[in-house]
């Protein structure tokens, strides 16, 4: 398995590298007569992703996805006998590095719209900037609850918070029994989402909220984190994190011998966590919108 996770990035990194030499030609001046396709010999869609960083496992994956699709798209004749080109920039993990790309796509006048395979946060930071410029984004991961709703050039396929933590809330009291609850989140754009209706959400499903604790993103060492949560003593655990870092705190429970339900995300149903946490993920609940 390990050496067939090597295969798989040391291919992505080759495919990264020819994609991008193809993207260094410039476009034409028929490239760029009209929104609408008229004298378009290529529709370019920029894609900001997470190719380095603590988030680039989920970044690569979805950067592989996209080529599938374009080539899917392309091979049935394009869109109305145009073909489609991916323009990839590395953002990562890093949202200073995500708006500075934003600036980069909005200043090709070649790039006719943005496919955001940028985390939450990422994509919050740098859609203010896509919108100015009335250029349509629309995000694969971005799940905060005010991303779609706040531009009209602004879309989303990833269900929000609020309503996944709905169906968190009523995951932790139907299946895991939990009266009491500690929340663990990012503190970002992502993580501080959950806090909106959590409370309301375990209030009505009769669980206690005992406390929540947060901490920096790209964080590794939860050691203290978790021995200051255990001595809430709550029966379950949840996590407002993303796989790696949610890897790692199941990690630190485990070696502390903590006896603890734990509660996830949409954003641990992924292969990476599985591999990161190995058995300590075993009895970890997840809900997600998709798989």
């Amino acid at each position: 398995n390990n050496n067939a996770a090597e295969t798989t990035t040391n291919d992505t990194a080759s495919s990264t590298t020819e994609t991008n030499t193809a993207e260094e030609t410039p476009a034409t001046s028929e490239g760029t007569e009209t929104a609408s396709g008229e004298g378009r010999t290529v529709y370019k869609l920029g894609l900001p992703t997470m190719l380095t960083g603590f988030a680039s496992m989920k970044g690569i994956s979805g950067m592989q996805a996209a080529k599938i699709a374009v080539e899917e798209i392309n091979a049935a004749g394009g869109i109305n006998g145009i073909p489609v080109e991916l323009v990839i920039e590395d953002t990562a993990s890093d949202t200073s590095q995500a708006i500075e790309v934003a600036r980069k796509f909005i200043a090709d006048d070649s790039i006719v719209g943005i496919i955001g395979c940028d985390n939450t946060a990422d994509s919050v930071a740098s859609m203010p900037l896509y919108t100015d410029a009335k250029m349509p984004f629309v995000s694969i991961m971005a799940s905060s609850n005010t991303f779609a709703p706040s531009s009209d050039y602004a879309w989303t396929v990833s269900g929000m918070v609020k309503n996944e933590v709905e169906c968190t809330a009523a995951m932790i009291a139907d299946h895991l029994q939990g009266k009491s609850v500690v929340m663990v989140y990012v503190n970002n754009d992502w993580g501080t989402s959950f806090l909106g209706n959590f409370q309301q959400c375990c209030d009505e499903r009769g669980i206690e909220l005992l406390a929540t604790e947060s901490y920096v993103d790209g964080e590794t060492d939860f050691s203290s984190l978790m021995a200051k949560c255990r001595q809430y003593n709550p029966d379950v655990l949840f996590l407002g994190s993303q796989y790696a870092e949610a890897a790692s705190i199941c990690n630190t429970v485990a070696d502390m011998g903590w006896d603890v339900k734990i509660a996830g995300t949409g954003a641990i149903v992924d292969n990476n966590f599985l591999e990161l946490a190995g058995e300590n993920a075993e009895g970890v609940y997840a809900y997600a919108a998709t798989v």
